[in-house]
């Protein structure tokens, strides 16, 4: 009998949770019997680099980030197909003057049950298109028998940042990897590994900016939280983009406040970050205290 190995890419929870030292405060209630739904790309061709390769590999990730704040579903992300009740492959067309995406789902015996086919004639239009694949990927899964749930933070990104959202979580993971951050002693070297760690956590900051949704301020944190457990120490570059992502969060019920108390204590504030560290643990539940003494630094 063959084993299979596992799948090192494989994620069971958002690319943000792990860096963010596992805020389960944060997830939804598990479904009693869920619909197990794996989400993987299609054929990415090997001379595609850049942009358009992380927003394909990405993709699928957002997807399933979508589909567990807004149904039922036990969603997974990887690179290639494995078990589970649907296998979601999601393919994107060769970049143009508009862009196409389908959604394949079949079953474990191979057998069809959705396709979701959806395409944009012009570039400008290629956001929106992106925008709305969350609603209808959860709305076809509802079709096969998941079931809807409402999420009190979760809200797809605004068409104008939706697709650089899709390629902000391959960046994330991307950043997750320890090799990235590994320097070896040549100093022209280094210093091309730094300048591209970097530009993805730049990107992070664009899209965090730009996207209107507190998922995507995670996936800069979280991008953050992966540079630094990475030693690259290319985070400290972005003092100033995440203590002004941090003020603006003034409840201490607010995920975002919550999440701050780690930030801030990454970027050298610890002063503040002790004072939201006491408001937040002062009502907050048995499950944020345990998140918060995981967070200490």
């Amino acid at each position: 009998m063959s084993i299979v190995p596992p799948d090192p890419t494989e994620l069971t929870e958002p690319v943000w949770f792990e860096p963010l030292r596992s805020p389960t405060w944060l997830m939804p209630e598990p479904a009693v019997a869920p619909l197990h739904v794996r989400f993987v790309p299609g054929p990415v061709p090997g001379s595609l680099t850049g942009p358009d390769r992380q927003v394909r590999l990405g993709l699928p990730m957002a997807l399933a980030e979508a589909v567990r704040f807004t149904t039922d579903v036990a969603s997974v992300s990887a690179l290639r197909p494995g078990p589970a009740d649907l296998l979601a492959t999601v393919i994107v067309d060769e970049p143009g003057e508009g862009r196409a995406v389908r959604v394949v789902m079949t079953r474990g015996d191979g057998a069809e049950a959705a396709v979701i086919a959806r395409g944009s004639e012009r570039a400008d239009e290629a956001g929106e298109l992106f925008a709305a694949l969350p609603g209808l990927v959860a709305g076809t899964l509802r079709d096969l028998g998941a079931k809807a749930q409402w999420s009190t933070i979760y809200r797809a990104p605004a068409p104008v940042a939706a697709i650089g959202y899709a390629r902000a979580h391959r960046v994330v993971g991307w950043l997750r990897d320890p090799a990235v951050h590994e320097v070896g002693e040549d100093p022209q070297e280094a210093g091309r590994i730094r300048a591209t760690i970097k530009d993805a956590l730049a990107v992070l900051a664009d899209t965090a900016g730009r996207a209107g949704s507190p998922f995507a301020t995670l996936l800069f944190l979280a991008g953050l939280f992966a540079t630094r457990d990475g030693g690259s120490g290319v985070h400290t570059e972005f003092r100033l983009a995440a203590n002004a992502i941090c003020v603006q969060a003034k409840d201490p019920h607010d995920p975002l406040y919550r999440v701050s108390v780690p930030v801030l204590a990454m970027i050298g504030e610890a002063r503040e970050s002790e004072r939201r560290r006491e408001l937040v643990a002062r009502d907050a539940d048995l499950e944020v205290r345990r998140w918060l003494l995981r967070t200490a630094l």
